[in-house]
């Protein structure tokens, strides 16, 4: 199994209800990985959300909590720098 270490993920709300969110999630098109389906509390979100609104999860570096965004994401992933000696 790979652990995504740093990523991005594009969520659309496909659901709510007084409690949860029904969402779909997909990884930008450059990544390995692929996501599905997810039900979030609807206390994560940093905004009101309703269907059909956009999001995404942002997880910057490795050692970094994912976080999500209200809206598109806009922005690109800086790739890992290898270290050198």
């Amino acid at each position: 199994m790979t652990l995504m270490t740093v990523f991005v993920l594009i969520g659309s709300v496909q659901s709510t209800d007084d409690f949860f969110a029904t969402v779909q999630l997909q990884t930008k098109e450059a990544c390995e990985q692929e996501a599905g389906t997810a039900v979030l509390p609807l206390h994560a979100f940093p905004c009101t959300i309703k269907a059909g609104d956009s999001f995404h999860i942002l997880k910057e570096t490795e050692d970094s909590i994912p976080i999500i965004r209200c809206g598109e994401f806009e922005g690109k992933l800086n790739p890992k720098k290898e270290d050198s000696k």
